[in-house]
């Protein structure tokens, strides 16, 4: 009886084991199963399973025209700006008629040289080339006599006028030594002093020259002498006349470099006067948008509510470093004088171009901006260029008009998979 009992627990024991046995089977089974399907969600493939295609919504895009503006800010210069000086040395006046920002119109007398000492100059040259013309008609007559007594008048003359500006000199000087003067009174006689006495030691010398012989060599001399003295009257004459500086256009004064009293030099600038019935301004625009401002129709330069119409006149060959921009020159008539040197002013211009426009949300960025294209009933990745936005789109480059360009579902494509096509638009 023990011996049946022990064999009928031995029965029990087997059969719990290959019920446990069974159980794990069925458990192993169950989780088998389980992960292949996990594994299919995931779309690995597994031995020879095909992974699903991707559910997404396309558009087929067209060409539309979109316009840009652009605008840029500057300030208006003058297209001509010059200096403007007088060519006679000395004391300079008059010159404080005009100051910075006035407006300046042709033939207006800008400035002139004090003209004391030229008249006085002009003066001598003309007294020189009436003693020139006599000493020649006397020497063609041959009349020893007669220019011998004009050569000692002469000589006469110079030694009395000598006399004068000498006492002249001394009382002058006195007068500067207690202030009552200038010293530019002063400095005047001793010039005259010293020409004077340059006319004695030539007067003297002609009287000696007739003394001793008149020849056919002093006649020919004599005539020189005379078309010389022709000569340094009419360089006094010339002189005298450019004393004055009058405007040569309607201008406005941008810089004054003077003021009344001054000693100048020859050339010396006086003012800095521009022109501005032509304006300009210049803009710098980044290289990408240079292509855009060569197309534009129109050019608007903008100061308020005053609008002109600008000329392209110049664009600069050199790149501005480090900013990827150039310069360009832009003029605008301004005769009316509606617009002032200085002025800031706005400089606007549009465009019209032929592109395609996506969704804003149709656009990945990883690196950089990409979309997925329909090839094939696959998604290819295609990297694109952005434009301007518009409303809820944006300008795309790298797109031809008439390709499929996935617009909802792009979020869980990768480049090269397979789709299924559930909604497509067009434009």
């Amino acid at each position: 009886m023990k011996r049946y009992k022990g064999h009928c627990r031995l029965i029990k024991i087997g059969k719990i084991l290959i019920a446990s046995i069974t159980i794990m089977l069925i458990v192993t089974g169950c989780n088998g199963d389980k992960a292949v399907s996990s594994n299919q969600d995931n779309d690995e493939v597994i031995g020879d399973v095909t992974p699903s295609n991707k559910p997404c919504s396309i558009l087929t895009v067209t060409n539309q025209n979109v316009a840009t503006k652009y605008s840029y800010t500057g300030e208006l210069r003058p297209v001509q700006e010059y200096d403007v000086s007088l060519e006679i040395p000395g004391l300079i006046k008059d010159v404080g008629n005009y100051q910075v920002g006035d407006l300046v119109k042709k033939g207006s007398l800008l400035a002139s040289n004090d003209t004391q000492q030229l008249h006085i100059n002009y003066d001598r040259a003309v007294l020189a080339v009436e003693d020139a013309l006599i000493k020649k008609q006397q020497l063609e007559k041959g009349t020893k006599n007669d220019q011998i007594t004009s050569a000692e008048a002469t000589l006469t003359r110079n030694n009395l006028r000598y006399q004068q500006i000498e006492i002249e000199y001394e009382r002058t000087q006195k007068l500067y030594e207690q202030g009552a003067i200038p010293y530019t009174q002063v400095e005047n006689l001793l010039n005259q002093l010293e020409l004077t006495k340059q006319d004695i030691k030539q007067a003297q010398s002609q009287l000696n020259l007739l003394i001793n012989s008149v020849e056919e060599e002093d006649v020919r001399k004599a005539e020189i002498a005379y078309q010389q003295a022709l000569l340094n009257q009419r360089e006094a004459e010339l002189k005298l006349e450019n004393t004055k500086l009058y405007a040569p256009t309607t201008s406005v004064v941008i810089t004054k470099y003077v003021e009344n009293g001054q000693n100048i030099a020859a050339g010396q600038p006086i003012f800095r006067l521009a022109e501005d019935n032509l304006l300009k301004v210049i803009i710098d625009i980044p290289l990408a948008e240079l292509e855009t401002l060569e197309q534009a129709a129109e050019v608007q330069v903008i100061k308020n509510d005053s609008i002109r119409k600008g000329t392209i006149n110049k664009i600069s060959n050199i790149v501005t470093s480090g900013l990827a921009s150039i310069e360009v020159e832009i003029h605008i008539d301004n005769k009316d004088g509606a617009f002032r040197i200085g002025d800031a002013v706005d400089v606007k211009y549009g465009i019209e171009q032929s592109s395609v426009m996506l969704p804003i949300e149709a656009v990945m960025n990883v690196d950089r901006s990409f979309v997925f294209v329909i090839v094939d009933d696959k998604a290819i990745r295609r990297d694109i260029t952005l434009g301007i936005p518009v409303n809820n789109k944006i300008q795309v480059f790298g797109i031809d008009e008439g390709e499929r360009v996935v617009v909802a579902g792009m979020e869980r494509l990768r480049d090269g998979d397979n789709i299924t096509i559930i909604e497509e638009y067009a434009e």
